[in-house]
């Protein structure tokens, strides 16, 4: 004999256990780790939500929320990669402006002001030195420096001594590094050294240690498997998938 009308099998048990057990995992990743948020997390989390509802899940869900973030991602991996290409090749042109849209996509995903070292404050330090460059140029004959702005001057170039000094030492690993295991060379080396090298120069100047070893690190992600892109978007195939593969792992649970 079945189960009794309106009981709960144990087939159904199974599936709402992983029901709670993708949510929990999603609404985990939100809360932890933001900036790691994908569509495809959001579909997973928008397929099972779908099937324990039946309905599409309400704003406020965490498919929902999950949607939203990915989304945010996205746009503050647009908006990195526009900054970084501009810090890359023309940095006197970088602005406060430009630093501010790079601060207000980061601060959308992570819910804080980003660290020292994003890509962020990076643009403004950039933007800055910029400012300075200018002003400074007007004032070459201005009247002499007050003693404050002397110690805020010694300060700086105290700071600046201090940024070199960072940059060299991780230079002088990376370029073992690379004389002795270049298929070492990741992408998140790249862009450490790179960060180090604009805070401290406020540029990247081409055919530099940094450009070789970006060169290089560029040269080993296209070499990997495509493929890894994710979708703009949880479309409904997307959804799809992943409801035949959440159907399926809670079958073979049972």
């Amino acid at each position: 004999m079945g189960d009794i009308a309106g009981t709960p099998g144990p087939q159904q048990g199974v599936a709402e256990d992983f029901v709670k057990e993708v949510r929990q995992e999603v609404a985990s990743k939100l809360n932890n780790d933001p900036e790691h948020i994908t569509h495809k997390d959001a579909a997973k989390a928008q397929s099972v939500e779908h099937r324990a509802l039946g309905y599409r899940p309400p704003p406020g869900s965490v498919a929902a929320q999950a949607q939203s973030m990915s989304d945010k991602v996205e746009h503050l991996n647009q908006v990195v990669e526009a900054a970084q290409k501009k810090l890359d090749a023309d940095p006197e042109s970088v602005t406060a402006e430009d630093a501010k849209q790079v601060l207000s996509a980061e601060h959308k995903v992570v819910g804080h002001l980003p660290p020292k070292d994003s890509i962020s404050a990076t643009m403004q330090h950039t933007a800055a030195v910029n400012k300075h460059s200018i002003e400074g140029d007007v004032a070459n004959e201005g009247p002499a420096v007050p003693r404050g702005r002397r110690q805020s001057v010694a300060a700086a170039e105290q700071s600046h001594n201090s940024r070199e000094k960072n940059y060299e030492n991780a230079a002088q690993e990376m370029k073992e590094r690379l004389e002795s295991h270049p298929e070492d060379i990741t992408k998140d080396d790249a862009n450490h050294l790179r960060r180090l090298d604009t805070r401290a120069h406020g540029a990247t100047e081409k055919g530099s240690l940094t450009a070789q070893v970006q060169s290089k690190a560029d040269k080993h992600e296209a070499s990997k498997v495509s493929g890894d892109v994710e979708p703009s978007a949880p479309t409904e195939a997307a959804v799809k998938a992943v409801e035949d593969d959440v159907a399926g792992a809670a079958l073979s649970s049972a």
